[in-house]
């Protein structure tokens, strides 16, 4: 059995976890980045849309805080939610100084390419700056157990590929191992999505919070409109779409220019009638 030691263990290699690797290297420690894929494949990052919201062009950090503050529905972390916006802006300018093929438009970072993998640029970019720094990367491994020692912490990886196991030896592990959205029929997430940091950490005595929120588009809903529903639910769906005004999504659209962002928080509803006429109603969030 291979055994190797390292300063920094950092499991999973998608935004959060290449991210933290160069935080660490740039405090001169020797850093070790273990995946099941190779280093940001099959990662939440690669999948994403690639944008990043900072805080938006003539308006005050203030609003980016208010915002964010309103979408979370009053129960977010104030303190994560002030990181979020003192630091963000300064984030997204390092992301631009290391080469990310992307551009700003009213504060947000757009990440350029090919949909629906626009994510993959973030994921280039933080990876090419960890082979500068020069970051080890083990891949093809899974992480099966974290046991926290004296002085250290020891960590058990198998490769199913040779059917090897390894151990590993760091002063300190970070968990950067996505969600657990693959554990639904439908989602948006990489097949591998398990929650195996959720185990792990919790074996190694850590405590979970927020385990209710889970993030992934409806895509149940779409089959159930498609079955169920038909040309008639598409029909309002792109009826309610242009009738919301806000620009969520659409903020690189010049043509885009009767906008309403500071109001984009609310329902809208629809009741059809007998004869099929749809009745609209917009009801803001409190």
């Amino acid at each position: 059995m291979e055994h190797i030691f390292c300063d920094v263990l950092v499991v999973g290699s998608g935004a959060a976890g290449l991210r933290a690797a160069i935080s660490a290297k740039q405090k001169g420690l020797d850093v070790c980045v273990i995946s099941k894929q190779a280093p940001g494949k099959a990662t939440c990052t690669i999948l994403s849309a690639g944008v990043f919201a900072g805080t938006e062009k003539n308006k005050s950090s203030g609003h980016h805080l208010r915002r964010t503050l309103q979408a979370g529905r009053g129960i977010n972390q104030p303190e994560l939610v002030k990181v979020l916006v003192e630091e963000g802006p300064m984030r997204l300018k390092e992301l631009k100084k290391w080469g990310i093929n992307a551009e700003f438009h009213r504060g947000y970072l757009f990440c350029k390419g090919r949909a629906p993998y626009r994510g993959r640029e973030i994921v280039q970019c933080l990876l090419t700056k960890n082979e500068t720094l020069g970051t080890q990367f083990i891949s093809g491994q899974l992480v099966t157990d974290l046991k926290p020692l004296e002085e250290a912490f020891g960590v058990l990886a198998y490769s199913p590929g040779v059917d090897k196991w390894l151990t590993i030896g760091a002063k300190s592990v970070i968990l950067a191992t996505g969600g657990a959205g693959a554990l639904y029929l439908r989602h948006d997430n990489p097949k591998r999505m398990f929650g195996d940091g959720y185990v792990l950490a919790l074996k190694a005595g850590a405590a979970l919070q927020d385990m209710e929120f889970v993030q992934f588009y409806p895509l149940d809903l779409q089959r159930r409109i498609e079955i169920l529903l038909g040309a008639q639910a598409a029909s309002l769906i792109i009826q309610a779409a242009l009738k919301r005004k806000e620009s969520r999504g659409s903020h690189f659209r010049e043509d885009f220019s009767d906008q309403d962002d500071d109001n984009w928080q609310g329902h809208l509803q629809v009741k059809l009638s007998r004869n099929g006429e749809a009745n609209w109603n917009f009801r803001a969030i409190s």
